[in-house]
Protein backbone atom coordinates (compact mmCIF):
# COMPACT_ATOMS: atom_id res chain seq x y z
CA UNK A 1 0.00 0.00 0.00
CA UNK A 2 1.57 3.17 -1.33
CA UNK A 3 -1.16 5.59 -0.39
CA UNK A 4 -2.98 7.21 2.18
CA UNK A 5 -6.69 5.07 3.14
CA UNK A 6 -9.76 7.67 2.62
CA UNK A 7 -11.90 4.87 3.87
CA UNK A 8 -9.93 4.28 7.33
CA UNK A 9 -9.67 8.37 7.45
CA UNK A 10 -13.24 8.48 7.13
CA UNK A 11 -13.93 5.70 9.91
CA UNK A 12 -11.40 7.41 12.52
CA UNK A 13 -12.46 10.91 11.83
CA UNK A 14 -16.08 9.79 12.95
CA UNK A 15 -14.71 7.84 15.73
CA UNK A 16 -13.65 11.25 17.55
CA UNK A 17 -15.19 14.48 15.60
CA UNK A 18 -18.49 15.97 16.12
CA UNK A 19 -17.89 18.70 13.28
CA UNK A 20 -17.25 17.59 9.43
CA UNK A 21 -16.74 14.64 7.89
CA UNK A 22 -12.57 15.36 7.57
CA UNK A 23 -12.48 15.24 3.74
CA UNK A 24 -10.01 18.43 3.71
CA UNK A 25 -8.27 17.31 6.50
CA UNK A 26 -7.64 14.13 4.80
CA UNK A 27 -6.39 16.12 1.51
CA UNK A 28 -4.11 17.76 3.27
CA UNK A 29 -2.25 15.20 4.72
CA UNK A 30 -2.29 13.64 1.66
CA UNK A 31 -0.87 16.75 0.17
CA UNK A 32 1.75 17.22 2.74
CA UNK A 33 2.71 13.40 2.72
CA UNK A 34 2.92 13.65 -1.04
CA UNK A 35 5.60 16.46 -1.47
CA UNK A 36 8.68 15.98 -3.64
CA UNK A 37 11.03 16.24 -0.93
CA UNK A 38 10.11 13.14 0.97
CA UNK A 39 11.87 10.10 0.31
CA UNK A 40 11.13 8.31 3.96
CA UNK A 41 8.03 10.40 5.76
CA UNK A 42 5.60 9.95 2.81
CA UNK A 43 2.14 8.31 2.75
CA UNK A 44 3.61 4.72 2.64
CA UNK A 45 5.53 5.14 5.80
CA UNK A 46 2.47 5.98 7.43
CA UNK A 47 0.32 2.90 5.76
CA UNK A 48 2.65 0.76 7.25
CA UNK A 49 2.95 2.70 11.04
CA UNK A 50 -0.84 1.93 10.77
CA UNK A 51 -0.44 -1.73 9.51
CA UNK A 52 1.68 -2.49 12.52
CA UNK A 53 -0.53 -0.52 14.58
CA UNK A 54 -3.14 -2.71 13.57
CA UNK A 55 -1.56 -5.69 14.78
CA UNK A 56 -0.93 -4.09 18.18
CA UNK A 57 -4.06 -1.91 18.62
CA UNK A 58 -5.49 -4.20 21.10
CA UNK A 59 -3.04 -3.19 23.72
CA UNK A 60 -3.81 0.49 23.39
CA UNK A 61 -5.40 2.40 25.57
CA UNK A 62 -6.52 5.16 23.85
CA UNK A 63 -6.69 3.75 20.19
CA UNK A 64 -7.64 6.42 18.12
CA UNK A 65 -5.30 8.94 19.71
CA UNK A 66 -2.41 6.85 18.82
CA UNK A 67 -3.79 6.37 15.43
CA UNK A 68 -4.25 9.75 15.11
CA UNK A 69 -0.54 10.37 16.37
CA UNK A 70 0.21 8.05 13.73
CA UNK A 71 -1.41 10.15 10.99
CA UNK A 72 0.37 13.07 11.88
CA UNK A 73 3.64 12.43 13.34
CA UNK A 74 5.44 13.19 9.99
CA UNK A 75 2.89 15.61 8.55
CA UNK A 76 5.22 18.56 8.66
CA UNK A 77 8.50 17.78 7.39
CA UNK A 78 11.42 20.37 6.15
CA UNK A 79 14.87 19.31 5.96
CA UNK A 80 15.94 22.61 7.38
CA UNK A 81 13.91 22.88 9.99
CA UNK A 82 14.25 21.84 13.72
CA UNK A 83 10.71 21.77 14.96
CA UNK A 84 9.09 19.34 12.48
CA UNK A 85 7.26 17.24 15.61
CA UNK A 86 6.11 20.46 16.71
CA UNK A 87 5.06 21.45 14.08
CA UNK A 88 3.06 18.07 13.23
CA UNK A 89 1.18 18.45 16.76
CA UNK A 90 0.33 21.69 16.13
CA UNK A 91 -1.29 20.91 12.94
CA UNK A 92 -2.92 17.29 14.60
CA UNK A 93 -4.34 20.14 17.59
CA UNK A 94 -6.19 22.66 14.88
CA UNK A 95 -7.08 19.67 12.75
CA UNK A 96 -8.91 18.39 16.15
CA UNK A 97 -10.16 21.21 17.73
CA UNK A 98 -11.98 21.93 14.30
CA UNK A 99 -13.35 18.64 14.96
CA UNK A 100 -14.96 19.11 18.41
CA UNK A 101 -12.77 16.37 19.24
CA UNK A 102 -12.68 15.72 23.56
CA UNK A 103 -9.90 17.80 24.61
CA UNK A 104 -8.46 14.98 26.19
CA UNK A 105 -7.92 13.19 22.39
CA UNK A 106 -6.56 16.88 21.51
CA UNK A 107 -3.71 16.54 24.78
CA UNK A 108 -3.26 12.90 23.99
CA UNK A 109 -2.52 12.92 20.10
CA UNK A 110 -0.48 16.01 20.50
CA UNK A 111 1.58 14.19 23.59
CA UNK A 112 2.05 11.23 21.09
CA UNK A 113 3.10 13.43 17.99
CA UNK A 114 5.67 15.08 20.30
CA UNK A 115 7.52 11.80 21.37
CA UNK A 116 8.54 10.99 18.11
CA UNK A 117 10.90 13.68 18.33
CA UNK A 118 13.70 11.75 20.55
CA UNK A 119 11.37 8.36 20.98
CA UNK A 120 12.17 9.27 24.71
CA UNK A 121 9.77 8.13 27.45
CA UNK A 122 6.86 10.11 27.75
CA UNK A 123 3.73 9.84 30.85
CA UNK A 124 1.83 8.83 27.92
CA UNK A 125 0.63 5.22 28.21
CA UNK A 126 0.39 4.75 24.69
CA UNK A 127 3.68 6.39 23.79
CA UNK A 128 6.21 3.20 23.75
CA UNK A 129 3.73 1.52 21.59
CA UNK A 130 3.36 4.42 19.21
CA UNK A 131 6.86 5.01 18.85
Amino acid sequence: MNGLDLQRWTTLWQSVAQEGDGSEWFNTLAKLYGEPHRHYHTARHISECLNEFDAARQFARQPPAVELGLWFHDAIYDTHAADNEEQSALLAERCLKEAGADTDVQSAVRELVLVTKAHNDSPHPDASLLV
